[in-house]
């Protein structure tokens, strides 16, 4: 699949975190992701602390009587390392390296071997089931179970919750499927199988094609203590219109997701119908990272509100980025480009129900566009002095001073700066950083506001080689026009 810089800015998720998936990413069919900042993640991974003990053995004391060798124990922490690569191939064979150098370090080496179990093809499933049948007890240490076909989106069933899966992996908490085809999983498959994985917490579901909005409402639902949910690069086959789905009560079972506490939405199609089916739940956490247009704003908007129970609100938005065509706003006419941000943003506040919410979090990611040359310079096309006017003036104030904003403890806002645009001496601040002139500067725009503001600046280095993509002019001079 061939996609335009200009509509990614970063690469998708998969070629993020392993490499053996971005390969196979290239058949994909689902259209690519329009944002320009990392994508969230529920940061499934190690479940042991810091602070756990190292494995017992008879061996613990010291690998040989030589004192310059260290304590086993250090040996422990970079094998817990090496389980925690991405590259599927390297921690696999890394591992299988340290289980086969000594039997005090055996143990802990399969322990990271089956901590994380990914599936790319049916047979290793077979093949999986099997060795659970031979040795059960392998199955307790399952932390995390990928499923990751190796043909995205052109593969057949998986029956990742197999009864001999469900039976042993009694530890496992972490579920991801990506680049997946939930259509050819059987009929009731949600109902009959998935509802058997009682100790599922937390799911991840990416580049994902389902018949409707209904299926993937359905698994989430069918996994019974599930409290973390993250969503993105869906698309489903069948388009339902958005007045008749789920727009009263939730439906199905009312003791569904009775645990779901954070959800996390990304670049996802048919948002309504899934931010809708939720509401009216024990959510506490939602994040809204550059929600789709393909859904009126206003119906993402009424489904914000159906969340009373909010503490924590985040919303993630490309400045500057069109309609559902993805282009850029160049018409003269369209208005300043930070003018659509802060409607949406405004929206989103105006529509807030829930009484306990303490922060809010505010993202704003610049966009590409191409030059003459043929690389592609990260721009907000607008000043920070007009961006700043435009996002925090009067009628963000006014929203954040009544009820039920009036208890919100911190506003949280994420930008972008250039290498070297910004100098301390020309704007200067309370404690002369950049962060402290953006905090500073939208403290003084907002006037008096009862909460807390916190600004957080990414800025990158002059010296660090980044291929085609430019951060010079991230933001224009304060006496020139935004294009």
């Amino acid at each position: 699949m061939s996609t335009c810089p200009s509509k990614l800015g970063i690469h998708p998720p998969s070629t993020q975190h392993h490499v053996d998936i971005a390969i196979q990413d290239t058949h994909s069919t689902l259209p690519p992701t329009r944002l320009s900042f990392p994508f969230p993640s529920l940061k499934i991974g190690r479940m042991r602390s810091d602070n756990d003990q190292p494995i017992k053995t008879s061996q613990d004391v010291s690998l040989v009587t030589d004192s310059r060798f260290p304590e086993i124990s250090l040996y422990n922490n970079i094998i817990d390392r090496c389980g925690d690569e991405d590259f599927l191939r390297d921690r696999y064979k890394t591992l299988s390296g340290w289980a086969r150098t000594c039997t005090a370090l055996r143990q802990r080496s399969i322990e990271n071997l089956y901590r994380r179990v990914r599936f790319r093809k049916p047979e290793q499933l077979d093949l999986f089931v099997r060795t659970l049948k031979d040795n059960p007890e392998l199955g307790t240490l399952v932390r995390d179970l990928h499923v990751t076909p190796a043909n995205a989106h052109k593969h057949g069933s998986f029956d990742f919750a197999h009864p001999i899966v469900v039976k042993h992996c009694t530890n496992v908490r972490n579920l991801q499927i990506r680049q997946f085809d939930w259509g050819v999983q059987p009929d009731a498959y949600c109902q009959t199988a998935i509802a058997s994985l009682k100790t599922i917490t937390s799911l991840e579901v990416a580049n994902t094609v389902f018949p409707s909005s209904r299926d993937l409402v359905q698994l989430v639902e069918a996994l019974p203590a599930l409290r973390e949910l993250s969503c993105g690069l869906i698309r489903f086959e069948m388009r339902e219109d958005s007045t008749p789905l789920y727009t009263s009560e939730p439906e199905g079972d009312a003791e569904a997701c009775t645990h779901l506490r954070s959800v996390i939405l990304w670049s996802l199609d048919n948002f309504p119908p899934m931010l809708t089916s939720l509401r009216g739940r024990a959510v506490t956490h939602l994040q809204l990272h550059q929600p789709d247009d393909s859904w009126p704003w206003e119906d993402v908007c009424l489904s914000i509100a159906g969340y009373q129970q909010l503490e924590c609100l985040s919303l993630a938005l490309v400045v500057g980025l069109g309609g559902r065509d993805g282009k850029l706003l160049t018409d003269p006419n369209s208005g300043h480009v930070f003018v659509e941000a802060r409607n949406r943003f405004l929206d989103v506040l105006l529509h807030i129900r829930s009484a306990v919410m303490t922060t809010i979090t505010l993202r704003l990611a610049p966009f590409l566009v191409p030059l003459a040359d043929g690389s592609w310079q990260f721009t907000y096309r607008s000043t920070r002095m007009e961006a700043i006017r435009l996002m925090f003036g009067s009628a963000t104030q006014e929203l954040l001073t009544t009820w039920p904003l009036e208890t919100l403890k911190v506003l949280y806002i994420h930008i972008q700066e250039s290498p070297s645009d910004i100098h301390i001496q020309e704007y200067p601040s309370t404690d002369d950083t950049v962060a402290g002139w953006w905090r500073q500067t939208i403290s003084d725009q907002l006037g008096h506001v009862p909460c807390a503001i916190t600004v957080y600046v990414d800025q990158y280095s002059e010296t660090r080689l980044r291929g085609n993509y430019r951060y010079d002019k991230v933001w224009l001079e304060e006496d020139s026009e935004s294009s």
